[in-house]
């Protein structure tokens, strides 16, 4: 009767150990999955980076078509004309007349850390203004300028 409780035991263990060694995982299968791991934080990575990029345009369409449009029409409608090229949109830091308040609180810089240009007259927005972003390469009236014509 005690042969067959030995063989039990020695089955037993032996199928314990034989599950606990599939359970574990080599060094390869280790360096395996880092090595996926590292190549799909690369690829969120880039594409992030991408998607970063384009939210900078998109913001600055925003503020070039629509964000900027309400202070100068109030410039405008206390002073019969929108501000000149000269004046920038600097002007809108001060008071307007009959008000304590300017049109804007402070002017921001573009994505990439340049100041907004502005025109008025513009020349692509003729009897408006022109306002534009020089965008990522820091140089106007090229391709990657970002304004609201």
């Amino acid at each position: 009767m005690s042969a067959p409780r030995k063989s039990t035991l020695l089955t037993h263990s032996m199928n314990g150990l034989a599950a606990s060694q599939r359970a574990a995982f080599t060094l390869i299968e280790m360096l395996i999955v880092i090595g996926l791991i590292a190549a799909i934080m690369s690829i969120v990575v880039v594409n992030f980076g991408g998607t970063s990029e384009q939210a900078k345009f998109q913001l600055v369409e925003t503020f070039v078509e629509s964000a900027v449009a309400v202070p100068l029409e109030s410039y405008k409608s206390a002073h019969g004309q929108y501000p000149s090229t000269s004046q920038g949109l600097q002007i809108l830091l001060q008071p307007l007349p009959r008000s304590q308040q300017a049109p804007l609180k402070k002017l921001a810089a573009d994505p990439w850390g340049a100041p907004y240009q502005y025109r008025y007259p513009g020349q692509k927005n003729r009897g408006s203004y022109d306002i534009w972003s020089i965008g990522p390469d820091g140089q106007s009236n090229t391709a990657d300028d970002v304004g609201n014509w």
